[in-house]
């Protein structure tokens, strides 16, 4: 009996040693992938398809890369031993990776930033000045660029690599530095045409009083045709019988203005306006299925 339990004791000790070499083997693999991840990251980062687009694969922190280097330390991982990342490379060559990382992690928390003030410049850029919308998306293309700007210079201060060269945007590389320079001149180039654009904005609103006050509108009527007409381009109504006319003579006087709209399903929306002199005294809206009954309406 004795030597049967014996026996047991003597055969288990070497089973569990063996189940915690195995365990220790899956742990330093397991941080060995992770080290590679962080070697992965970088390299993917100047290539073609990398760049801002690559910025999700440095969500962690560059501390957790020193920390998988210390675990594989402990674990008995010598400074000779090979590593297989994006190339191969010695153990002792870790840290250096690590603050590798770091430089490139510490450059893409100002990505969205970057981007932001890409996509505004983009849309600023397709709006010339005192078209509807270039003013306000002129000031926003500014302060885009100005925070842009300002998450670079924050970047750099924490040790981001500022002349790394990468893709930004299709067939467009460039590096932390030149990207900061962009910045900065899409800020002062943006309000420079967001004040270029209001200045037309402010030419247009005058043309368009104008248009209509020479022949009398004011109050209500006025501020109901420049609702309809803001840049004074002139716009078409009908009128009491459903008659139209854009004659801002005509539009000055009318005792009914009537705003005729259709709609993409094909329904009709009309909006009667009836004035006693520039006095609005009634403002009703109705919809219709037909054209038919929209006349009837308008009559």
């Amino acid at each position: 009996m004795f030597c049967r339990l014996a026996l047991a004791v003597t055969l288990a000790i070497p089973l569990a040693a063996a189940g915690v070499a195995h365990a220790d083997d899956a742990a330093k693999q397991a941080l060995i992938n992770q080290l590679t991840s962080f070697d992965f990251a970088v390299a993917d980062f100047t290539k073609d398809d990398g760049g801002i687009h690559a910025a999700p694969k440095f969500h962690a922190a560059p501390a957790v890369c020193t920390e998988t280097v210390a675990k594989l330390q402990a674990l008995g991982v010598g400074p000779t031993e090979t590593i297989f990342g994006a190339t191969q490379w010695l153990f002792r060559k870790a840290p250096e990776k690590c603050e590798r990382y770091a430089a490139v992690h510490a450059l893409t928390r100002a990505f969205p930033q970057v981007q932001e003030a890409l996509q505004k410049h983009m849309i600023m850029a397709g709006l010339p000045a005192g078209d509807q919308g270039a003013t306000m998306w002129a000031g926003e293309a500014a302060k885009a660029g100005q925070a842009c700007a300002a998450a670079l210079d924050a970047a750099a201060a924490k040790g981001a690599d500022m002349e790394l060269v990468f893709p930004v945007a299709f067939n467009d590389k460039r590096s932390g530095a030149q990207l900061r320079t962009w910045c900065g001149e899409l800020a002062g180039l943006a309000r420079a045409k967001e004040q270029k654009s209001a200045d037309a904005d402010a030419e247009k609103k005058k043309r368009a009083r104008e248009r209509y006050t020479r022949h009398g509108a004011a109050g209500d009527r006025l501020e109901w045709l420049l609702y309809y007409d803001a840049d004074g381009r002139g716009r078409i109504w009908h009128l009491k019988g459903c008659k139209t006319s854009e004659d801002p003579k005509v539009l000055a006087r009318a005792p009914v203005l009537i705003s005729w709209f259709i709609h993409p399903d094909g329904t009709h929306a009309l909006r009667k306006l009836t004035f006693k002199g520039n006095k609005l005294v009634s403002d009703k809206e109705q919809m219709f299925d037909t054209r038919a009954k929209a006349s009837r309406y308008c009559k």
